[in-house]
């Protein structure tokens, strides 16, 4: 967390990155009484990041976007929902201008939206003395969604399970050039969970039952090493995602061939990412696969 210059004697500007995410495992299990589908993930953060600046000056909440028009800048955006719900968590009236400068494509599974809403958590804390503790403010982002606890961690890499709000960080593996194809459209996750469940009902698919802390597999203190994360990749959404998108499919299978160790979709998609050894293998995969113009194809290193 970077801090500017004070503009003046009752503000000061505060900025932060708010980093993307890869799911390098992602099984969701069976729901609960409420319907709610408990999950286990490993969330790793990568160097794409957005730009969040705030300001603690101004009455209200005010918020900017720029660099993505879809994104929208009022009350239907995560970050407002941030603000709103911190100055409730700390009894203040809201007092805040907001900042979001977007390189994080939204709808694309990368989790921008959820990073964003994370930085503005952490900006408010910060600049008004910390009056949450680590508990209580990812308390406060849990009930913003699944992904933003983990943004809010400040971790690069971490093990999620239930519905994404408990997160064990763990030592991340040696940094790894990779590469992110983002189509040109996006998969609303409430989608891919409703497809899921009827594929899984259609096709009497047992529900994923294995877990990293499984006898079966490594356990959390082992996973540092990519030998090992190569064999826990995984993503249940795949299956239902790429039935209806098998272009997506296509892109998992040329990323493959590139050379990458690791190819998987992140989230309920639309990206799909890929590890690899070295930088070179990846930048050739990057300028040489031919991708369709109008996709973002996005080198980047993980984690970070």
């Amino acid at each position: 967390m970077s801090e500017r210059q004070p503009k003046g004697p009752a503000e000061r500007v505060h900025s932060a990155t708010a980093h993307a995410k890869i799911n390098l495992r992602l099984r969701v299990f069976r729901p609960d009484d409420q319907g709610y589908h408990s999950i286990e993930t490993l969330f790793l953060r990568t160097s794409l990041h957005d730009t969040v600046e705030l300001e603690l000056s101004s009455p209200g909440i005010e918020l900017q976007v720029a660099g993505d028009p879809a994104v929208p800048d009022g009350p239907e955006n995560l970050c407002w929902h941030a603000a709103e719900r911190f100055f409730e968590a700390v009894g203040m009236e809201p007092a805040v201008r907001i900042a979001l400068s977007k390189s994080i494509p939204s709808g694309s599974g990368l989790g921008g939206g959820s990073a964003d809403a994370a930085a503005v958590l952490r900006l408010l804390n910060h600049g008004l003395g910390n009056p949450l503790t680590d508990g209580q403010l990812l308390m406060v982002a849990g009930s913003l969604g699944s992904d933003v606890p983990f943004a809010a961690l400040g971790v690069p890499m971490a093990l999620g399970w239930e519905r994404g709000r408990r997160l064990l960080p763990l030592p991340p593996p040696r940094t790894r050039p990779a590469l992110l194809v983002v189509p040109d459209f996006g998969i609303g996750s409430g989608e891919a969970y409703g497809w899921l469940r009827v594929d899984r009902d259609s096709q009497a698919e047992t529900p994923a039952s294995d877990s990293v802390f499984s006898g079966s597999l490594p356990k959390p203190g082992k996973l540092s090493s990519w030998n090992e994360l190569a064999g826990l990749a995984a993503n249940d959404f795949e299956a239902p995602v790429f039935a209806r998108y098998p272009e997506l499919a296509e892109v998992r299978s040329r990323l493959l061939a590139t050379g990458a160790e690791i190819s998987r979709m992140t989230g309920s998609g639309s990206s799909v990412f890929a590890v690899y050894s070295d930088s070179q293998t990846r930048d050739a995969a990057h300028t040489g696969a031919g991708w369709p113009p109008e996709w973002s194809v996005i080198p980047v290193e993980t984690p970070v």
